[in-house]
């Protein structure tokens, strides 16, 4: 509590605190751009992902490295964790989704989910189904353990660029290049709803409180 993480294309992460606005940690790699940030329920840990297609996991109170997750090699765009820190997932430019136990270090999956990059990660609810978004226009659920995809979802002829699941596992929401938010039902893949109003392609997207809002962040600023 009391902290907040930032990560950029200068390859560093940094932890400053929220109350004073001083740095507090600095975690420097030589692994290009951190396109990925992912902190822990607790704030121990975080774990970027880099340009070279490694994440980094880094202890937040030192600015130390404490372990290495390789992927296939390429740009990693995004990194999450999920089941109480327990598991986590990169995707990878080349479209491939990468899952590891965070104790252990070992690879529990790696399997094909998008032609082109992937975009966005979010683990569903008990971590058991993983929704992914790519640059192929599409939203996924895959089964985390075998890869197996679940369902997809047209989420417009577009490039999308991020994903959020809502706390109770019940809904999806996407937005990318085309502006539109899209919200869908997990277990039939069916288009809810849309929503507009913005001028440039989304970057974020987030549930609020309770799931009653959704909270969406634009490159139209």
């Amino acid at each position: 509590a009391g902290k907040i993480v930032s990560a950029g294309d200068d390859g560093a992460a940094q932890v400053w605190s929220l109350k004073s606005g001083k740095k507090l940690a600095r975690f420097t790699s030589t692994g290009g751009a951190a396109n990925g940030l992912a902190l822990s329920f607790d704030g121990t840990f975080a774990a970027t992902g880099h340009a070279d297609g490694v994440v980094r996991q880094w202890d937040v109170s030192t600015g130390t490295e404490k372990r290495r997750f390789k992927t296939s090699g390429g740009a990693i765009g995004t990194v999450v964790l999920g089941t109480g820190d327990t598991i986590m997932a990169a995707g990878v430019a080349d479209g491939t989704i990468w899952v590891w136990n965070v104790a252990s270090g070992a690879k529990l999956a790696s399997f094909k989910a998008h032609e082109g990059a992937v975009t966005g990660l979010t683990f569903i609810t008990d971590g058991s189904r993983l929704a992914s978004a790519g640059e192929d226009g599409r939203a996924r659920v895959w089964n985390t353990a075998s890869g197996a995809e679940i369902t997809v979802m047209n989420a417009g002829t577009k490039a999308t660029r991020t994903i959020a699941a809502s706390h109770d596992g019940t809904r999806l929401a996407s937005g990318g290049d085309d502006g539109i938010v899209r919200l869908f039902d997990v277990t039939t893949g069916q288009l809810v709803s849309t929503y507009e109003g913005h001028a440039g392609s989304i970057s974020s997207v987030a549930f609020g409180k309770d799931d009653a809002v959704i909270h969406t962040a634009s490159q139209d600023g």
